[in-house]
Order: C-alpha cells, then sequence, then structure tokens
C-alpha cells in the first residue's frame, strides 16, 4: 500500500532572509516553526550565503522568485510574464501537492496566488 504525499502549503515571497526586511525576517522565524515539510517557500533568487541558510531550514526552499518587469495587469508584456508565471508554478503546484498558497504581498505574489487559485484549484 502507497501512502499518499503530504499536502504542503506555498509561500510566495520575494522578501526573504539573507534579504533585510521586516516581513521577510517574520516569515523565516514563523515558518520555521511550523511541522516539517509542510510548507514549500518559493522566494528571491539565491545568492552565496543562501546555500547553509536553506540547508538548515526545515521547509523546502526554492530560490527562483517570479520576476515581473511591471507589477501591472493592465499590459500585454505583464499579462505575458504572469501566465509564464503561472504554468511554471503550476508545474510546482502538481510535483509537491500543493494545497494552499500565502502571499508575501498584495502585489504582485497576491495577484500570482489568486491566479494560481482559479487555475490549478488551491485555496
Amino acid at each position: 500500500m502507497t501512502s499518499k504525499p503530504q499536502a504542503k502549503q506555498l509561500l510566495l515571497s520575494e522578501i526573504f532572509p539573507p534579504i533585510h526586511g521586516g516581513s521577510g525576517r517574520w516569515f523565516y522565524e514563523g515558518y520555521r516553526r511550523m511541522d516539517l515539510g509542510s510548507f514549500i517557500m518559493l522566494v528571491n533568487e539565491a545568492v552565496a550565503e543562501t546555500r547553509l541558510l536553506d540547508r538548515q531550514y526545515p521547509q523546502k526552499v526554492i530560490r527562483e522568485y517570479p520576476q515581473v518587469r511591471a507589477r501591472i495587469i493592465w499590459n500585454w508584456n505583464s499579462l505575458r510574464s504572469y501566465k509564464r508565471i503561472a504554468q511554471h508554478l503550476c508545474k510546482i503546484i502538481r510535483q509537491d501537492h500543493i494545497r494552499a498558497s500565502h502571499a508575501g504581498r498584495t502585489l504582485h505574489e497576491g495577484w500570482v496566488a489568486q491566479w494560481m487559485k482559479i487555475r490549478c484549484g488551491i485555496s
């Protein structure tokens, strides 16, 4: 009998240590205390000092934060960027059995989280 993979939650945030910022530190400390492996952190890109930090963190950290030049959705270039991000995130959601997402900020993480709710059926 095979066991069902554990459903996880996804944090989308551009601000996460070692980048300094109050919300990033709050995310780091708060999610660190959650059940081991229950979250996936999709956060800012890697720099040299993140490797050790990520290895010691109890949640999976993916450092490939989706970038959008213009955070508005009213032009075609931004819409194409959001579509590309959505396709990439749907892949992560399926692979890692994500059931819910958390957004670090309203723009643009909130837009992306809302789109994932509609497109991939997560809460």
